[in-house]
């Protein structure tokens, strides 16, 4: 119930936790900071900002969530590309006012929800390995890219109900017929449409 959750030099597991604002910081010992739900199936719900620093350049703060889901309210923020272990997990912007997502060098995400009315502004390259849900809003990729997918054979799925990409966007195709939202369609605009 604090305003702000932030964790050092440990290891937690959780089932359904839920926070308020969540820092993860660097380790300063060989155990690095890792936030894994301990069973398959489990929602990390983080209603402010979470933020993953890189305050120790050898340990930065690591976040592994484990193939679970993390509901976020508020603004991504991570210091270092290489403080997040996407895994098979899914993230779910859900905010109710305008979210941030910032990486130095990109962020890549093995599943995104967006379902957020006011919008999903990135401030650095996206790549969504799996999956990309549009419920609601649309995701301003300003001058960065958004790829969908990895390959031919791994192309990625839309799962498509409103908004659209402003901005660049790359989508993989299967070498088949690509035909309907999760295969072929690539929903980008301009705010204005």
């Amino acid at each position: 119930n604090d305003p702000s959750n932030t964790l050092g030099n440990e290891s937690n597991g959780m089932l359904e936790a839920r926070l308020n604002n969540l820092t993860i910081q660097g380790s300063g010992t060989a155990g690095k900071t890792q936030l894994m739900p301990v069973a398959g199936e489990q929602t990390l719900f983080v209603n402010g900002n979470l933020s993953i620093q890189n305050s120790n350049a050898v340990l930065p703060g690591i976040l592994n969530p484990n193939g679970n889901t993390i509901n976020l309210g508020g603004n991504w923020s991570n210091y270092n590309q290489s403080g997040f272990t996407e895994g098979t997990s899914e993230i779910r912007f859900v905010g109710t006012s305008a979210q941030t997502l910032s990486c130095s060098g990109g962020e890549i995400f093995y599943r995104a929800e967006l379902n957020n009315a006011n919008g999903l502004l990135i401030n650095h390259p996206l790549q969504l390995r799996n999956r990309l849900n549009m419920q609601a809003g649309n995701l301003n990729a300003g001058a960065n890219l958004v790829t969908l997918g990895e390959s031919a054979v791994a192309p990625g799925t839309l799962v498509y109900a409103s908004g659209r990409i402003i901005g660049a966007m790359k989508r993989w195709f299967a070498p088949a017929v690509n035909a309907g939202n999760a295969s072929g369609l690539f929903p980008i605009g301009n705010s204005s449409l």
